[in-house]
């Protein structure tokens, strides 16, 4: 029996060791992939939240001090300060200091909180087992100095793991067990910031922090393979992943997109078991992903190739596993 983990090659971070493959997919720990790729529906809030506090538009042809007061920056300038900030909450109070810096601010606070709420959505993911040979991993998948990084280490700097006094390669699965992290904890719900809001600022924050939870009826989620244009509706595969012990931050089915997305991305050098011949060959390890909804589905610029629906292919994938 080989460990796995799921590991971010951009962010250096993995969610940790776990045991098989099989135990590790149908338990709740894929939750916490999903937690990271799950993206707010943050444009139509945010919209709502400016119209409540001023009813009339703002623009970029109104005076700032009319707004302002002795603020007479123009807003182009207050817009490279916002983008200068790059902590959620510093820009969530900034916005929400006066109706003009919110309006001028949307965009940020929005970007702000994708990364803070999905902070993995885009990143390249791979749930690598420890038998995957450092030659034998995903064509292009890794940057030429992070190969030279993995090929630098050696069993020497993971003794907790390797025995023996025979110092010689290390493979990515040891390379990331020594050299990643936890993922970090953004805070975007810290009780602490919530304190020191005012009233109306508190609701506001609180109906940001809703978006999160949109209802699964009416906004469908999916699962988006940015690097190869592929998507998985939820409802192909909710009905297939095992009842495993429920996640009280994802109400519904959408946490099985963990499974789902795991069983895709594993890659080592030999396979699961005897009858596994091909799970240990994700199609998909090392590419780039986001959970979105339909609505928000991203389309394709006029000239591009367009996106293909997968979910019954990942049904019968699932189905076989």
């Amino acid at each position: 029996m080989q460990w796995w983990q799921v590991i971010n090659l951009d962010k250096k971070e993995t969610l940790g060791i776990s045991g098989s493959l099989h135990e590790f997919l149908w338990s709740y720990k894929p939750h916490g992939l999903v937690a990271h790729l799950m993206l707010p529906a943050m444009p139509s809030v945010m919209t709502s939240s400016s119209a409540c506090r001023w009813a009339t538009p703002v623009t970029d042809t109104i005076e700032p001090a009319t707004c302002l007061g002795s603020l007479t920056i123009p807003a182009e300038l207050i817009r490279l300060i916002f983008r200068e900030i790059d902590n959620f909450q510093d820009t969530f109070s900034l916005a929400h200091a006066n109706t003009r810096l919110l309006d001028i601010g949307r965009d940020r606070v929005c970007a702000l909180l994708r990364c803070t709420v999905a902070p993995w959505a885009g990143d390249r993911l791979i749930c690598i087992g420890e038998e995957a040979n450092s030659d034998d991993l995903p064509d292009g998948m890794l940057t030429a100095t992070e190969m030279q990084q993995l090929e630098s280490f050696t069993t020497k700097d993971c003794a907790e793991w390797c025995e023996g006094d025979v110092v010689e390669p290390a493979n990515l699965y040891f390379f990331a067990d020594a050299k990643y992290r936890a993922p970090k904890d953004y805070g975007y719900s810290s009780p602490g910031f919530t304190q020191r809001l005012s009233t109306s600022e508190r609701v506001q924050y609180g109906r940001l922090l809703k978006s999160m939870h949109l209802s699964e009826s009416d906004h469908p989620r999916i699962l988006c393979n940015l690097s190869k244009r592929e998507y998985v509706r939820l409802g192909a595969v909710a009905g297939l992943a095992k009842d495993t012990l429920a996640h009280p931050w994802f109400p519904g089915d959408r946490w099985k997109f963990g499974a789902a997305l795991v069983s895709r991305i594993c890659w080592s050098s030999i396979p699961i078991s005897d009858a596994d011949s091909s799970t240990h060959r994700g199609v998909w390890a090392g590419d780039r992903f986001e959970i979105t909804t339909l609505d928000t589905f991203p389309h394709c610029p006029d000239g591009e190739a367009g996106w293909k629906d997968v979910s019954e292919e990942m049904a019968q994938h699932l189905g076989r596993l």
